[in-house]
This record gives C-alpha cells, sequence and structure tokens, in this order.
C-alpha cells in the first residue's frame, strides 16, 4: 500500500545557528520573535515499510553526529511547541528537485524501491 510519510531532520542541541533569520525578520519589521528553529523536511511517497524510512533517515538523510530524524506518517499530527508557529516551506510546483533525485538514486543503491 502507497503511503506518505513525513520526515523532518532536527539538528541537536547546540548544533543550530543561534541567531538564525532574526536580524531578516527584523529587517521585516516583525517584533517579538524569540527563536528561529530550521530543519530539513521531507515528504516520501510509495510503498515503503517502516525500516526502509529508518534505513533512509540513518543512511542517507542526518548525519548521526549533529542531526536526528523524525518521521512518521504525513497524515499524523506534527508537534509543536505551546505557543510557537510552524512555517513549512516548499519549492515552487515545476522546479527541479536535485536533492529528491539525488536521494531516489541513492535509495535504489541501498535496494530501497518503493
Amino acid at each position: 500500500m502507497e503511503r506518505i510519510f513525513r520526515i523532518e531532520i532536527v539538528p541537536l542541541s547546540g548544533e543550530a545557528q543561534g541567531d538564525y533569520l532574526q536580524n531578516d525578520i527584523l529587517a521585516l519589521g516583525i517584533k517579538n520573535v524569540e527563536r528561529v528553529e530550521r530543519s530539513d523536511l521531507y515528504f516520501l511517497c510509495g510503498q515503503l515499510s517502516e525500516s526502509d524510512i529508518s534505513r533512509l533517515c540513518e543512511e542517507l538523510l542526518a548525519d548521526p553526529i549533529v542531526q536526528r530524524a523524525r518521521w512518521g506518517l504525513a497524515s499524523g499530527e506534527v508537534p509543536t511547541p505551546e505557543g510557537a508557529i510552524r512555517i513549512e516551506v516548499g519549492l515552487l510546483q515545476g522546479v527541479t528537485d536535485s536533492v529528491a533525485d539525488n536521494l531516489m538514486a541513492r535509495a535504489g543503491l541501498l535496494g530501497i524501491a518503493g
């Protein structure tokens, strides 16, 4: 059965840039933003098992020294801290996604074809 998984690659504590986007946000006139956290977000669709997703996270998407992966079904609830606002940014439709192309090629090398 084809499912859509949501994978978030998050920097470990102390590995993220401390003032990420703060100056840009302030330059736009937006005040009272205390902190910005950035993570990489992937959506994978296919006949993938949980072990396939786990292996992709461990071997291709996350660097275990500085990152960790959180994943689940895309239809599931996404944990967001109280008072926080989550903004997800993606490519415009029709834009070439070279990261996706590379991920598909590398998954094939690992024998993951779903």
